[in-house]
C-alpha cells in the first residue's frame, strides 16, 4: 500500500494524464461553439408558391397530414415541385421534402447528397428509413443563383415508383408489393429540412403540390406548414453527442478503454480513503466515466471534434480494469501476518 507521499504523487500523475486526455480530445484546439443556438428561421416565402431556404429553417406540419392517409388508402401519390439548389456540396443527405418521423424513419423523402438526387421510399425491399434509395446522378451539378429551376415529379404506385426530371423519366423501380402497405399515416411533412431539424437544405422550392387521384394538395397555400420566426438550431455535431455511431464502434471503444486503464490505475493508487472492496473500484470507474462524459461535452467548444457520450462507457470500463489490476497486484504484494512478525 502506498504511503501519503506515494498517494499524493499518484494523484498528481492522474491529474496530468487527465489534462493530456482532454488536450488530445480537443486537438487541434480551434475554439468554436457547436452547441444548440437560437437562430432566425432560415426560410422565407416569396410570392404565393415559392420557398427560399437561406439558412437552418423550420417549415413543417405540426402533425399528420390528411393526404397521407388518403394516399395510403388509394395507393396513389404524385409529388411535384420546381427546385434550385444553392450549392452542389450539400450533404446529410439534405432534405428537400420528407414525410417522416425524424432522421431514421420515413415514408418517403427527396434529398440532395452532393450533386446527386436521392429518393428514399419505405417499401418491401427497404428498411424503415427507405434505404437503399433511388439515386439519380449529377442532378445538382449546376447550382447557385445562376442555375435554372428544374422540375421534379415522383410517382408512387402499387407496382412502380418513378422519378421524372424536367419531364423525362430518369429512374423507374418496379415493386413486388405495394409500398403504401408499410407507410405510417401519423408521420409529419417537412420542406427544406427534416421534421426534427436535423438535415437542413439550402435553395429554392416552387410550386410544391401533392396529388392523390383527382385531388391536389398545396401545403403552402393551405397554410399547413408552420414557420416560426426563430427556432433552436442543433448542429449535427451536437446531435452526435447522443447518437450511437456503429461504424468503427469496436475500434473506438477499444481505444477509449485502453487510454483510461492507466488513469484508473493512478486513481486507485491516489485514493485518500483506503477501501479495497468492489464499491471502491466502482467509485473509480464512475468518476472516470463522468470525466469522460465531461470531455465529450467539452468537444462542443472546439471545431472539428466529434462528441459522443457513448464513449464514456468504455472510459469507465477501462478505468475499472486499471483499478482492478492494481488492486490485485498490491493485494498480492502485501505482507502476510507471519512476515510482519518475523521482521
Amino acid at each position: 500500500m502506498l504511503g501519503p507521499v506515494g498517494a499524493a504523487r499518484s494523484r498528481r500523475w492522474a491529474a496530468g494524464l487527465s489534462a493530456l486526455i482532454a488536450v488530445a480530445a480537443f486537438f487541434p484546439l480551434r475554439p468554436g461553439y457547436g452547441g444548440p443556438i437560437r437562430l432566425p428561421n432560415g426560410v422565407s416565402v416569396e410570392g404565393p408558391a415559392t420557398l427560399t431556404f437561406s439558412g437552418p429553417g423550420v417549415c413543417r406540419t405540426p402533425g399528420p397530414v390528411d393526404w397521407a392517409a388518403e394516399a395510403i388508402a388509394s395507393e396513389e401519390l404524385d409529388l411535384s415541385f420546381d427546385f434550385r439548389s444553392a450549392s452542389p456540396v450539400q450533404m446529410g443527405p439534405a432534405r428537400l421534402v420528407t414525410l417522416s418521423n425524424g432522421a431514421y424513419a420515413r415514408n418517403f423523402m427527396v434529398a440532395q447528397k452532393g450533386v446527386d438526387l436521392l429518393v428514399r421510399v419505405r417499401r418491401d425491399t427497404s428498411d424503415e428509413n427507405g434505404a437503399p434509395p433511388l439515386k439519380v446522378d449529377g442532378v445538382f451539378a449546376e447550382s447557385g443563383e445562376g442555375a435554372a429551376l428544374r422540375s421534379l415529379l415522383v410517382r408512387f404506385r402499387p407496382d412502380v415508383i418513378e422519378v421524372l426530371l424536367d419531364g423525362t423519366a430518369v429512374y423507374r423501380e418496379k415493386q413486388g408489393a405495394s409500398p403504401f402497405a408499410s407507410w405510417d399515416p401519423s408521420y409529419r411533412f417537412a420542406v427544406g429540412n427534416e421534421v426534427d431539424g436535423a438535415r437542413g437544405w439550402l435553395g429554392t422550392i416552387r410550386g410544391l403540390t401533392l396529388r392523390v387521384e383527382d385531388q391536389v394538395f398545396d401545403p403552402l397555400r393551405r397554410g399547413d406548414l408552420e414557420m416560426p420566426e426563430s427556432s433552436w438550431h442543433v448542429p449535427r455535431r451536437a446531435r452526435r453527442l447522443v447518437q450511437f455511431d456503429p461504424s468503427h464502434a469496436a475500434l473506438t471503444a477499444a481505444i477509449h478503454m485502453a487510454v483510461f486503464v492507466p488513469l484508473g490505475a493512478l486513481m486507485w493508487l491516489g485514493r485518500k480513503r483506503r477501501g479495497r472492496g468492489l464499491p471502491a473500484v466502482m467509485k473509480v470507474a464512475t468518476v472516470a466515466a463522468l470525466f469522460g462524459a465531461l470531455v465529450q461535452v467539452g468537444k462542443l467548444a472546439f471545431e472539428g471534434r466529434h462528441p459522443s457520450l457513448y464513449h464514456a462507457l468504455p472510459n469507465g470500463l477501462g478505468a475499472m480494469i486499471g483499478a482492478l489490476v492494481v488492486r490485485g497486484l498490491t493485494r498480492s504484494a502485501a505482507p502476510t501476518p507471519r512476515n510482519r512478525e518475523d521482521t
